[in-house]
């Protein structure tokens, strides 16, 4: 059972460990010195929040590299998707002849 568990969680990582170690660490830090300066000019969002903020989007990008390197080799496994704004054409009332050409219609 043990060696089972061991295969489970034995896999290569895209980035050393101590490189991943040195960017999380760099992004919690650069991001604390904009949260310091912030905090000093009696901002909201100081030192904590930014700190978070930094280190969750390392995350997020170190997750993103994981991801791509476990099953970017696979056919059709990453793929975007166009957003559904993008397919919809607006509404037949902009286009109407009885519309005053001064008017502007923001979508």
């Amino acid at each position: 059972m043990l060696d089972t568990l061991a295969k489970e969680f034995s896999h290569e990582a895209p980035v050393a460990l101590e490189v991943l170690l040195v960017r999380l660490i760099g992004a919690a830090l650069l991001c604390g010195l904009i949260g310091l300066e912030r905090e000093l000019s009696n901002n909201s969002a100081g030192l904590r929040t930014n700190m978070l903020i930094g280190l969750a989007a390392a995350v997020f990008t170190l997750v993103g590299l994981q991801v791509m390197h476990e099953f970017g080799n696979q056919p059709d496994t990453v793929r975007s998707i166009p957003s559904a704004s993008s397919r919809r054409s607006p509404p037949a009332s902009h286009f109407s002849p009885q519309a005053s050409s001064s008017r502007c219609v923001v979508m």
